[in-house]
């Protein structure tokens, strides 16, 4: 041990300044590059958190955008059904649907034989008020009575029909019609304690 302390008082002042400088710098770049794998770690999960919040952001921005858009619609339906409502009178029953279903059938001088009420059905704020009819016409005829019937779709609109040649004449048609009358609910809030 004493001939290496012995060495150690022998060598040269520049040599122990360059084998420290030598040692420190080797310590430093080991501890600098365990620093950089560290920071670099934490770099890189910044990045990752910084990627997630921008997409949290685009997404609740899209979120909020869309949310915007439902609202807008939903205010345009709540007109509408406001106009519909004001539209519709609310106190028509189905005696009314056949005296407008009789209007449109005496221009184009139709005889109905046979007229059917069928179940009402409530849908939102308005009250559908459906019938069956069926008569005999020829073609001329029965487009009189759909222009008439177009004229007043506000209060009615045919859903379902089925025309067939009529057994007892070559140029008329058997007419079966669904034809539906609309009134409209006293209120909204009328209308919601029907849909629960």
């Amino acid at each position: 041990m004493t001939n290496f302390f012995i060495k150690l008082v022998g060598i040269q002042f520049s040599k122990i300044l360059l084998f420290s400088f030598l040692l420190a710098g080797l310590y430093y770049l080991f501890s600098f590059k365990d620093s950089m794998n560290s920071l670099e770690i934490q770099l890189n999960s910044l990045k990752s958190q910084k990627a997630q919040e921008e997409q949290k952001a685009h997404d609740t921005k899209s979120t909020e955008e869309r949310a915007q858009v439902v609202q807008q619609n939903v205010t345009k339906l709540s007109q509408n059904l406001d106009d519909i409502q004001k539209k519709l009178p609310n106190n028509i029953t189905t005696s009314d649907v056949i005296s407008y279903i009789e209007g449109f059938a005496k221009k184009p001088q139709i005889q109905i034989t046979s007229k059917r009420p069928l179940s009402t059905e409530r849908i939102d704020i308005i009250e559908k008020l459906p019938l069956d009819i069926e008569f005999t016409a020829n073609y001329g005829q029965l487009g009189t009575f759909f222009v008439q019937a177009g004229n007043f779709e506000t209060i009615t609109t045919i859903s379902k029909y089925r025309i067939t040649k009529a057994l007892n004449s070559k140029n008329a048609l058997k007419v079966e019609l669904t034809i539906n009358g609309y009134r409209s609910l006293e209120n909204k809030e009328e209308a919601k304690k029907v849909v629960k």
